[in-house]
């Protein structure tokens, strides 16, 4: 498989919050309940077989399945699940928050996330919460189960193994970790162990940052799969007989960032007007056509409650307006960083040009903020702290899984 993979900083799914690293920890670890592929209101058991919550909706007992096992052989328990999770919250990465809002803290949690017995495990959180919300937050990568006498085999300065799962696994989906190497390659081996294991062998996931590259090595038998076509590298596969472009949907978007403590940017009338000057389908029918669609909401699409109306749309002579009200008539200039990956980059040259027209000068920068200085505006993937989204926010496909699979 060709793809651009760099972004990868670790495989521990206690820390990873990446795209590509969260993609493989999905084929790894499997969790407790993940959303259905097909319809992601639902939720369907994994390592779970069935759960129940308290009447006051704080504690919740799940029952998990008694005929799966790790890579390793070993059967995965409660104690595993429980081990998991507390340990989310003990090593406090990027993604321990997910876990952690529910109450948890390194102090609390080992009386709070608890197995009771091999198959049962118990959860205590601080406060009635949906059970939409919490159950998503559990299908996250962060709720992946790891072996805990593995990972703890492994684990030097307190770490729970977590140096050594950055580049090995210790999980009971149906891929293992064979190796990997920073911005080079992941060798993935499929698990014997689990109930369907996939058709291949291995894979094979080899760095490449160029999607003409990724098209070229696919047309030269050098790749099987290539994962960053642009729409013009779609369409030349898709004409090719030797190939078959399969879309598969992700609970991914795209959206900007505005650093809200900017002069400019703190007035609501700026951030409005960024909305009205980026041409949302322009974009998409020219930079992401079959890859993304226009998605001016925070949720994706298929989740509960997301909204799915989209009202904005390139209008530079009504931005000029918001702006003008805002006490700017001149227009504006901001700093705008953002990823050098495509489409990525080649979004950020289209918005530059677009706000020009509305009085917004959007000056490129690098991809990461200078320390000690945030971004006046941002693309990416995450939200930053003390910041606003602006409308424009793309999606995959239709119906949004959490993580797709390799098979």
């Amino acid at each position: 498989m060709a793809k651009r993979i760099d972004d990868i900083i670790s495989l521990d799914p206690q820390e990873s919050f990446e795209y590509s690293g969260s993609e493989i920890c999905g084929n790894v670890y499997d969790k407790l309940v993940n959303p259905d592929d097909e319809d992601p209101t639902r939720i369907n058991p994994m390592l779970a077989e069935s759960w129940s919550a308290s009447e006051d909706g704080r504690t919740w007992t799940f029952r998990l399945r008694g005929d799966r096992r790790f890579a390793s052989g070993a059967p995965v328990t409660a104690e595993d699940a429980a081990f998991s999770l507390q340990r989310a919250v003990i090593l406090n990465k990027s993604p321990g928050f997910i876990i952690a809002q529910f109450g948890f803290t390194p102090e609390n949690v080992a009386a709070r996330i608890r197995a009771a017995d091999d198959r049962t495990l118990i959860i205590e959180i601080a406060e009635r919460q949906a059970p939409t919300f919490l159950l998503y937050c559990l299908s996250a990568s962060v709720g992946g189960v790891v072996e805990k006498r593995a990972a703890l085999s492994h684990a030097a300065g307190g770490d729970l193994g977590n140096a050594w799962l950055r580049t090995n696994s210790a999980g009971s989906g149906p891929w293992v970790v064979r190796s990997a190497r920073a911005s080079e390659v992941v060798m993935l081996d499929a698990n014997p162990s689990h109930p369907q294991p996939p058709r291949a062998r291995r894979m094979i996931i080899r760095h490449v940052a160029d999607p003409a590259v990724q098209l070229l090595l696919l047309q030269r038998g050098d790749a099987d799969i290539a994962r960053d076509l642009l729409p013009e590298g779609v369409r030349a596969a898709r004409a090719d007989p030797r190939f078959e472009v399969l879309s598969e949907p992700k609970a991914s978007l795209v959206h900007l960032s505005m650093n809200a403590r900017h002069p400019a940017l703190a007035h609501p009338e700026v951030r409005e007007a960024l909305r009205w000057a980026i041409d949302y389908k322009g974009i998409e029918a020219n930079l992401v056509a079959d890859t993304y669609r226009v998605h001016q909401a925070f949720l994706p699409v298929g989740f509960p409650a997301a909204v799915t109306d989209t009202p904005y749309r390139y209008d530079p002579a009504r931005a000029q307006t918001l702006l003008a009200g805002a006490g700017f008539p001149d227009g504006i200039d901001l700093t705008f960083d953002h990823a050098s990956s495509s489409p990525r980059a080649e979004i950020a040259q289209a918005l530059q040009a677009q706000m020009r027209d509305a009085g917004i000068r959007p000056f490129e920068g690098v991809c990461k903020a200078e320390k000690g200085r945030a971004p006046d505006r941002r693309s990416g993937g995450k939200k930053a702290r003390n910041t606003d989204k602006a409308g424009f926010r793309t999606l995959p496909g239709r119906r949004e899984p959490a993580v797709p699979r390799f098979c």
